[in-house]
């Protein structure tokens, strides 16, 4: 970026930061509801988003600063943010889900559920429903 397109920015960020400021009474204008809206339409479970966050923080000269944007945005330390991915880290995305429940209907159910027969499965084998 250059030294131009900075100082273009930095008009626009100072501008934004003097706006409530100079709104006239009975207009609503709210730069942090405008914000949310963006985080809303925001695809933030988008793969590698985090790994994209750790590498501007990796490549950044002010550290300190992305952490605090990270805490602002987030309402966690960008420590503590680190630690939970670590504590977590061999933790199923989505874990199976606990309700077991079997339904076979003839011979179009899956040779791994219980058979009638005390036999091994074949796929021809019958089953019955099992509710646990």
């Amino acid at each position: 970026m250059t030294v131009i397109d900075r100082t273009k920015i930095e008009k626009k960020a100072k501008a934004v930061v003097e706006l409530p400021e100079n709104i006239p009474d009975g207009i609503v204008f709210d730069v942090d509801t405008i914000l949310a809206d963006l985080f809303e339409k925001a695809d933030l479970e988008t793969t590698g988003i985090a790994a994209e966050l750790l590498g501007i923080w990796a490549r950044s000269d002010d550290r300190a600063s992305v952490e605090q944007l990270f805490c602002l945005m987030t309402d966690c330390d960008f420590e503590d943010y680190l630690d939970l991915c670590i504590a977590n880290r061999n933790l199923p995305l989505h874990p199976p889900p606990a309700i077991d429940v079997r339904v076979a209907l003839g011979f179009l159910c899956p040779p791994f559920l219980l058979p009638l027969a005390p036999t091994f499965p074949s796929p021809l084998t019958p089953y019955f429903i099992i509710f646990t």
